[in-house]
């Protein structure tokens, strides 16, 4: 329902709710009032949704009614485009050909692609890259931008170029750890014959820079191969639960408290593959211990909302990520630790993960310590 109809719907049932109650009709009355407060909270679930995702995005969208007039702009498309809400809001929208828009809102399909010229407000032509989704009487519309200089553009190429790194790593993982584990298994032979303890100590050490070059494989193969593991209903609770237990001798051995806050504990349920969100914990956990020395805390907040989904929430009081690497965090191999005990691959891992079970993941800057923003869809993916 767009904005349009909602008004002359709520409009004439509260005109019919005015002339009951004037002829003193209470039953008739009670059942449009009721159908007032129904329709309105289903138009205002609905408008919530789509703000809120689109809000988080940072590809500029916009959402049309059937008619090809703007009912709603995201902040990116607002800062992109420079188009105030009181110059887009309940007109056509200005920035992409009419042609191409009534064309597109005719057909109703989704997933339509175009690369059209668009203009700003300042009548200035850019390249964009169009993608239309049709729903329910509405057409959200992403403008990806192409030009060279967009930093959305780099995004875009950089992200080829890490499909083609992908490609690559994972033959060579798959090449590398048959002699990897060959090299281990002769040196832990060669060890027990060995009695000469600085020996020993130095073939200790290749073992431990064997198991890393193996850990780093494991990551490349996890990035570059779906897990085919059944999807199914769970609770993230449980997981969260069931991933602290795992750790819970490293968080005595240096002293970090742990908590789990949950609004609505039982109703916590998703839908997807149980292990790779152990994964997402696993990871998080393992680099909030890392980053607290001693005498810390982490804190996991879940809370389910009206909307179908299940906000996360993870931070501890570690040393925190430098803002200036917000960007850069979910990057494969970029790592701020040490090349003896990072290899930038585990916050990639979480990052992929938590996409692939349509959801987002956003680093926040607050407090002391690392915040982590996850947001998942509740319940089955119909």
């Amino acid at each position: 329902m767009n904005k349009r109809n909602f008004v002359i719907i709520t409009s004439l049932l509260l005109i019919c709710l005015f002339l009951t109650i004037i002829f003193n009709l209470k039953v008739l009355s009670f059942f449009l009032l009721i159908s007032v407060i129904l329709i309105s909270f289903l138009f205002y679930k609905n408008w919530i949704e789509h703000s809120v995702e689109l809000g988080k995005s940072e590809l500029p969208a916009v959402i049309v009614d059937e008619t090809g007039k703007v009912i709603y702009q995201n902040n990116s498309h607002r800062k992109f485009f420079d188009y105030k809400d009181e110059q887009i809001i309940g007109k056509k929208d200005p920035t992409i050909p009419e042609y191409i828009l009534n064309s597109i809102i005719e057909k109703r399909e989704t997933g339509i692609e175009l690369w059209v010229k668009a203009k700003n407000s300042r009548n200035e032509m850019v390249d964009i890259l169009l993608i239309f989704f049709h729903e329910k009487g509405k057409h959200i519309i992403f403008k990806i931008p192409l030009g060279t200089r967009s930093p959305l553009y780099l995004k875009f190429m950089e992200a080829e170029k890490l499909a083609v790194i992908g490609s690559i790593a994972s033959g060579l993982a798959h090449q590398l750890n048959t002699p990897l584990g060959t090299i281990l298994l002769t040196s832990q032979i060669i060890k027990d014959e060995i009695k000469d303890r600085e020996i020993k100590e130095e073939i200790e050490t290749i073992e431990k820079q064997i198991k890393f070059c193996q850990g780093i494989v494991k990551k490349l193969l996890f990035l570059s191969k779906p897990s085919e593991e059944e999807e199914a209903e769970f609770n993230v609770n449980e997981v969260i639960k069931e991933v602290a237990k795992i750790f819970e001798k490293t968080f005595q051995k240096k002293n970090i408290k742990f908590k789990l806050l949950s609004n609505n504990e039982k109703d916590a349920v998703i839908y997807g593959k149980k292990n790779e969100i152990v994964q997402v914990f696993m990871n998080l956990f393992s680099n909030s211990i890392d980053a607290i020395e001693k005498n810390g805390e982490i804190k996991v907040s879940t809370f389910v909302t009206p909307f179908e989904k299940v906000i996360i929430k993870v931070s501890d009081t570690g040393k925190g990520i430098n803002p200036s690497y917000a960007d850069r965090i979910f990057e494969p191999f970029f790592t701020t630790k040490p090349a003896s005990k990072g290899t930038g691959l585990g916050l990639s891992i979480v990052k992929r993960i938590i996409e692939s079970h349509g959801g987002i993941i956003k680093l926040l800057n607050e407090g002391k310590g690392a915040t982590f923003l996850i947001i998942l869809p509740a319940g089955k993916n119909e």
